[in-house]
C-alpha cells in the first residue's frame, strides 16, 4: 500500500491538490490511500518517523514559516528514501533547488492552469502505482522445512543471515516474520538481484532499498552493523562499510 500525503499552506490549493488526488483514487482499485493533507511539514515527519512507509508526497515549496518543500522533502528521504516526491510551485526558479538538494523528485509541477496540475497529478499517481505494482511482483521463493514452498516480495525482506548453528540453513528476516529454510548462502547471493541485494558480511546479505539514514549514522559512527527497521541487526564486515555509506548517499539521497 502506498501513503499519499500533501503538505500545502494554501487552504484552498491543499483541497484542490487532495480532491484530484481522491478522485484518482476512486476510479480503481489503486493501492493507495490519502493518508494526510496538512500545511504543517512537522505533522508529515511525526506520521512517517519510525514507521515503514513507501510513501507519494505531493509537497508545495513555498511553506511559509518554518521548512519549506525542499527542506522537508530532504527528511522525508531520512525515514523514507525510496518515497516518490513532487514538488508544486508557482515559481520556476526554484527548480535547480530540487537537484542541489539531491532528493530526486518524481516530478515538478507548475501551479497555474488547474487542468494541467490535476493532468500531472494523475500521471504521479499511475507512474508510482505501476511502480508499486513491479515491486509486488518480484519475489523471493524458497521451500520450507515441511517439505511445501513460500514466498515474500523483495519490499519486504530485510536481510539474509546464514545460521551459525545449522549448515547451510539461512534465516529470512522480513518486516514482520522471521523465516528458517536451507540454502547455501553463495548460491543465494548468485541469484538475488544485484540492484536490491548486497553481501555486506561473510553471513549476510543485506536488502540495499530497506537501509534507512539510522543505519548510515551507525556505519559513520564504527559500528559494525546496521539495525534495520524491525529492530533486527545485519552485521557489516569492515571492508563493506564504505561502499553501503556511499551507496546510501547518492542511490537513495541520504546527506554526507
Amino acid at each position: 500500500m502506498v501513503s499519499v500525503f500533501v503538505c500545502e499552506d494554501n487552504p484552498r490549493y491543499c483541497q484542490f491538490v487532495s480532491e484530484c488526488i481522491k478522485n484518482r483514487l476512486m476510479l480503481d482499485r489503486v493501492e493507495m490511500e490519502l493518508v494526510l493533507s496538512t500545511s504543517d511539514p512537522a505533522e508529515i515527519i511525526e506520521r512517517i518517523r519510525s514507521k515503514n512507509i513507501y510513501g507519494l508526497y505531493f509537497l508545495d515549496i513555498e511553506l511559509g514559516d518554518g521548512l519549506n518543500g525542499l527542506d522537508l522533502a530532504q527528511q522525508i528521504r531520512e525515514h523514507d528514501p525510496n518515497g516518490a516526491i513532487v514538488f508544486i510551485t508557482s515559481h520556476s526558479q526554484y527548480l535547480p533547488l530540487t537537484f542541489k538538494h539531491k532528493v530526486e523528485a518524481l516530478d515538478y509541477v507548475q501551479k497555474g492552469n488547474d487542468e494541467e496540475v490535476q493532468k500531472h497529478i494523475i500521471e504521479c499517481i499511475e507512474r508510482v502505482s505501476k511502480k508499486q505494482v513491479a515491486r509486488d511482483e518480484k519475489r523471493y521463493h524458497f521451500k520450507i522445512p515441511n517439505g511445501g514452498e513460500d514466498s515474500c516480495r523483495y519490499d519486504d525482506i530485510l536481510f539474509f543471515e546464514a545460521d551459525p548453528s545449522v549448515p547451510h540453513r539461512i534465516i529470512l528476516h522480513t518486516k514482520r516474520l522471521t523465516y528458517a529454510h536451507y540454502q547455501r548462502l553463495e548460491k543465494l547471493e548468485k541469484e538475488l538481484p544485484a540492484s536490491f541485494f548486497f553481501k555486506c558480511h561473510r553471513s549476510y546479505i543485506v536488502n540495499l532499498t530497506n537501509l534507512t539514514e539510522t543505519c548510515k549514522h551507525e556505519l559513520v559512527q564504527g559500528k559494525n552493523g546496521v539495525t534495520m527497521p524491525n529492530g533486527a541487526v545485519c552485521k557489516v564486515s569492515a571492508g563493506n562499510k564504505k561502499a553501503l555509506i556511499k551507496y546510501m548517499e547518492v542511490s537513495l539521497g541520504m546527506k554526507k
